[in-house]
C-alpha cells in the first residue's frame, strides 16, 4: 500500500490537478441530510471568510502537497468543493487508510446489533470453528477492542514479507488469525494496520455475510451512497485496511453521520453511544498517546487514539491518515460543526499528508456560527483559484527536438521486463496484490502539444496513451483505469520522462526513457520507497 512512482529514464514533473468549487446558494438554517446532493453556500453565509479558503489553497500550493480534491462543509453546506485536474466530484478515489474508520463504524453496527458482545469480545471466540497456530495466553486475551485501538500486540512485519504472504494465501484471514502476538494486548501501541483486516474478518465473520453486502444494506445504503468499490484479497477476504473506494462527498457523508451522533434523516444508523466511545468524547475512556512527532508543534497535543480515529483535542477527529497512502483523510470538528475531506497523492513522505493544511489552514480559522458580511471580492478570487485548478492553461510548447522524429513510433522490447505496482482498477479487476508486466512500449509524436506512449504489457493488452506536452494532463480511459499523462524532454532533447497518474487510485509512476552511449534504457524507480529497480535494455524490435 504504497504510493509507487516509475521512471523511464527522464524525469517527469508532476502535475498539480485541479479544483472545482461548488456552486454557490443561499444557506438554509435547518440540519437536513443529503439524500443525492449537498446543498451549498457562500463561505460567508456560513461564518468562514473566503480570503481563508483562498489562503489554505495557497499554503497546498506552497507546500507542493499534491492534491487530488478537497471539500469543505459548515453546518451542512458545502462551501468549497475543489478538484484538481483530473479530478471531478464524480469520480472515486481510493481512500486508503480512511477505510479503517469505515470498518470501525461497521463493527459499532455490529455491537448495536449483538453480533458482536462488545468491545471485551474476545476475538478467537468468534472462530470456534477454525485450527488457529501459535495459540498463546495473548492470543487468547486479544479483544475487539484492541483490535480497533491499535494495541493488539501482533506481529506486524517483515512487512514486505508478510504481505506477499497474505497475497499468495488461500485463506488470508486464516494466516492474519496466526500471526504471532509480541507484546500483551492492550499494553502497547503500533501503527498496525492489519487488526483493521482482522476486524473486517471479525465483522463479516459474526455477520454471516460478506463485509460489503453488510456494510451496503446497514451503513451505505441509508447514507445513499451507492458509488463506491471495495478491494479484497486474492482469495476475496475484504481488505479492511486500506480497500474503499469513494467520491469525496460520500467521504464527507460518513463524517458527517458522526457529527450528527450516528443519525441520518430519523434513523439511528450506528448508536451515539458507539460514535462517543469511537471519538473519545470522555477523553477518560480512551488513552492518549504522544505519538505524532511528525507534526510537532504544527497540530500540538495531545493526541489520543480512539476506535480508528485519530484524536486532536480539544473537539477534533480524524481517520485516515499515519502510514503510507495516508492523503486521504475525513475530518470531524465538532466545535466548529464542520466536516473537511481530502483525497491526494500522498506518498509516505509525512509532508504530503494534507492534516496540517486542513486543521491549521481551515478548521482553526472557522469564525463563529453567525454569517460574516458578504465578500464579493474574496469569493470571486476564492471561486477563480478553484476554476484555475480544476482548467490548468496549457504552458508554452517548444519544438520537439531531433531525437523526437528518430524514436517516434518505434516499438522497443525491454529486458528484462519493468514492473509497475499499481492496485486495481489499473490492473483491470479489483483484487489487490501483484504488480503488472511491461513488455514493450513505443512513444509516437505526431503532433507538438501531445504525444501517444503505447504501453504492452506481459498479458499482451496494448493501451495507447495520450501525453500531454504542455504541462496539461491527458487522460485516456483504458481497461485498467482512466491513466492521465504529462510528458517533457530533458535539457538537450536526449531524454524524455512522462508522469502517469492512475486516476482514482491515487497512484503515480514516473517513466523515463533514454540513452547512454549506445544504450536505450528504461529505468523504474521506486521513490516512495527511495529504492531503484535495475534498468531495463530498451532494443528496437526486429533487431
Amino acid at each position: 500500500m504504497q504510493t509507487r512512482v516509475v521512471t523511464l529514464l527522464l524525469v517527469v514533473a508532476l502535475v498539480l490537478p485541479a479544483l472545482a468549487i461548488a456552486p454557490l446558494a443561499a444557506a438554509q438554517q435547518q440540519t437536513y441530510f443529503p439524500a443525492t446532493e449537498w446543498r451549498t453556500s457562500t463561505p460567508e453565509e456560513q461564518g468562514i471568510d473566503s480570503a481563508r479558503l483562498l489562503a489554505a489553497l495557497d499554503y497546498a500550493a506552497a507546500q507542493k502537497l499534491p492534491m487530488d480534491s478537497l471539500t469543505v462543509i459548515r453546518h451542512g453546506y458545502v462551501v468549497l468543493d475543489a478538484y484538481y485536474h483530473p479530478y471531478t466530484a464524480e469520480m472515486q478515489h481510493h481512500i486508503w487508510a480512511a477505510t479503517e474508520g469505515v470498518v470501525g463504524m461497521l463493527a459499532g453496527i455490529a455491537i448495536d446489533q449483538g453480533l458482536i458482545a462488545g468491545l471485551d469480545q474476545p476475538l478467537l471466540a468468534l472462530f470456534p470453528d477454525r485450527t488457529i497456530a501459535n495459540r498463546s495466553a495473548g492470543k487468547e486475551a486479544l479483544t475487539i477492542g484492541h483490535l480497533l485501538t491499535m494495541s493488539s500486540g501482533i506481529t506486524c512485519g517483515p512487512w514486505d514479507a508478510l504481505m506477499k504472504s497474505l497475497l499468495e494465501s488461500p485463506d488470508t484471514l486464516g494466516t492474519l488469525l496466526d500471526l504471532r502476538i509480541n507484546s500483551a494486548p492492550g499494553s502497547t501501541f503500533s501503527l498496525c494496520p492489519l487488526g483493521a483486516d482482522i476486524l473486517a474478518g471479525a465483522v463479516q465473520t459474526s455477520a454471516g455475510m460478506p463485509l460489503r453486502d453488510f456494510a451496503d444494506r446497514y451503513l451505505f445504503a441509508p447514507l445513499g451512497i451507492s458509488n463506491y468499490r471495495w478491494q479484497t484479497y486474492p482469495d476475496s477476504s475484504p481488505a479492511g485496511e486500506f480497500g474503499l473506494y469513494l467520491t469525496p462527498h460520500d467521504m464527507a457523508r460518513l463524517g458527517y453521520l458522526y457529527l450528527q451522533g450516528g443519525q441520518w434523516a430519523g434513523q439511528q444508523v450506528v448508536s451515539p453511544d458507539w460514535v462517543a466511545t469511537a471519538t473519545c468524547a470522555d477523553p477518560s475512556t480512551c488513552p492518549f498517546y504522544e505519538h505524532m512527532e511528525v507534526y510537532g508543534t504544527e497540530l500540538g497535543g495531545p493526541v489520543g487514539y480512539g476506535y480508528n480515529w485519530w484524536i486532536f483535542q480539544p473537539s477534533t477527529y480524524v481517520t485516515g491518515i499515519f502510514g503510507v497512502d495516508s492523503g486521504q483523510v475525513i475530518v470531524v470538528a465538532p466545535e466548529q460543526d464542520m466536516v473537511v475531506v481530502a483525497t491526494s497523492r500522498s506518498n509516505e513522505d509525512p509532508a504530503d499528508v494534507p492534516m496540517a493544511l486542513i486543521y491549521n489552514q481551515i478548521v482553526k480559522t472557522a469564525g463563529m456560527d453567525g454569517p460574516l458580511p458578504a465578500n464579493p471580492e474574496a469569493l470571486a478570487a476564492l471561486q477563480a483559484r478553484v476554476d484555475a485548478l480544476a482548467n490548468p492553461q496549457p504552458l508554452a510548447v517548444e519544438l520537439l527536438p531531433q531525437k523526437a522524429a528518430q524514436i517516434s513510433g518505434i516499438t522497443y522490447d525491454l529486458a528484462p521486463p519493468a514492473q509497475l505496482w499499481v492496485p486495481s482498477p489499473a490492473l483491470g479487476d479489483f483484487t489487490y496484490g501483484g504488480s503488472t508486466q511491461i513488455n514493450a512500449f513505443a512513444l509516437t509524436f505526431d503532433q507538438p502539444d501531445e504525444a501517444v506512449l503505447e504501453l504492452e504489457f506481459g498479458d499482451g493488452y496494448r493501451a495507447p496513451l495520450a501525453v500531454g506536452l504542455d504541462g496539461v494532463n491527458r487522460v485516456t480511459d483504458t481497461a485498467r483505469g482512466p491513466i492521465g499523462i504529462t510528458g517533457r524532454w530533458a535539457p538537450g532533447g536526449q531524454g524524455f520522462s512522462m508522469t502517469l497518474q492512475f486516476v482514482g487510485s491515487g497512484e503515480e509512476w514516473q517513466i523515463s526513457y533514454g540513452g547512454l552511449g549506445n544504450r536505450v534504457l528504461f529505468i523504474c524507480q521506486n521513490v516512495s520507497a527511495t529504492t531503484t529497480q535495475p534498468p531495463s535494455n530498451a532494443t528496437p524490435r526486429g533487431q
